[in-house]
């Protein structure tokens, strides 16, 4: 019965690469920093989305980030700036 069961892999080896022989699983870290760039591209840039529009016209002033209304706010924008 040795040898059967779940075999104990470390993290570090799961969110190497593939190409290096791991699983290629992204870091929740590494992915929250990707998506929140994400956020200030379509923020930075014309864009029709309503969830960009409702964020300028609260918080923002001269669509610059820089000269944001508030530094307090939704969760979601705390994290942005």
């Amino acid at each position: 019965k040795e040898g059967k069961g779940p075999h104990m892999v470390g993290w570090d080896k799961l969110t190497q690469s593939k190409h290096c022989g791991g699983l290629g699983i992204h870091t929740a870290r590494n992915q929250n920093i990707a998506l929140l760039g994400k956020l200030v591209w379509d923020l930075l840039h014309p864009t029709n989305q309503l969830w960009v529009s409702v964020l300028k016209d609260k918080y923002l002033l001269q669509d610059s980030l820089f000269l944001s209304k508030k530094k307090s706010g939704s969760p979601t924008w705390r994290t942005i700036i």
